[in-house]
């Protein structure tokens, strides 16, 4: 016995298809679908959004201190002269000084060419590290010990010398502890920490190469005054010998490298 095939399935199928394929068309040619694009077109990048606000953030550290120097220093200034200059018009000082040198990294002058983010890639080249101030710490500083001549008046410049002398002995123990290159890891390690607190997952921050530490010191410490003529005494012809000028020396009683890293929170 034979059985016609019944064909009713088969045609509704093949009316759906044709069906399907004329919708397909009619969207691909308004621009609301493409199915072969879909496949072949090149994936678009994906931008984080927060790019931009970070660098902004970044920015807003301004002079950004990321490591500090504290030491203290015995400074001894004095009116050098012969025996008897020094026995009738002598002054010395000896100051006892602890200061600070800030170093750290100046944000405001991050570039945009110093940024390349890629998805969650980022890389950023920081500015060299420099020193951001230089301070003595006036309650802890003072005159430890005083001898003037018999006919001194006392130099009224004496201390202010003394303490300009000791601020760029300070700024110069900072520098040859290498405050810089610390305050460069300092920050390496802070800016990592806040772009993966952001969620990106490859970060490169680099420092650019490290100033020199003793001309940006120059730049920020008062520059060191001339020696003094002083004024002989009233009472001593001023064709008389002059008296000494004043030479502060420094003596190192020890600094101490002490981390003040900034956080940054995002």
């Amino acid at each position: 016995m034979y059985r016609q095939r019944n064909s009713g399935c088969m045609s509704s199928l093949f009316f759906l298809l044709i069906g399907a394929l004329g919708i397909m068309v009619v969207l691909s040619i308004t621009g609301m679908f493409d199915p072969i694009g879909m496949w072949f077109r090149q994936p678009e990048a994906v931008n984080n959004a927060q790019g931009p606000a970070i660098v902004q953030q970044l920015r807003a550290r301004d002079e950004w201190i990321t490591f500090s120097y504290q030491a203290d220093q015995l400074i001894e200034a004095r009116k050098e002269g012969n025996f008897f200059q020094e026995l009738l018009y002598g002054d010395r000082i000896l100051l006892q000084a602890r200061g600070e040198v800030a170093a750290g990294i100046d944000m405001s002058q991050l570039s945009d060419d110093q940024i390349e983010i890629d998805g969650k890639s980022i890389k950023i080249t920081l500015p060299p590290a420099r020193i951001i101030y230089s301070r003595l710490d006036n309650q802890s500083t003072r005159v430890y010990d005083r001898e003037q001549g018999w006919l001194s008046r006392g130099d009224i410049n004496l201390e202010s010398d003394a303490r300009t002398f000791a601020e760029q002995s300070i700024i110069t123990s900072a520098c040859e502890s290498g405050v810089l290159d610390r305050a460069a890891v300092e920050a390496q390690k802070n800016v990592s920490d806040l772009l993966y607190a952001v969620d990106y997952t490859n970060v490169t921050v680099i420092v650019s190469k490290v100033g020199d530490c003793a001309g940006s010191a120059n730049q920020m410490a008062t520059q060191q005054p001339n020696a003094i003529e002083p004024t002989a005494p009233a009472n001593v012809p001023t064709n008389s010998t002059a008296q000494p000028s004043v030479a502060p020396t420094p003596t190192n009683s020890g600094g101490s490298l002490s981390g003040t890293a900034v956080p940054i929170k995002p």
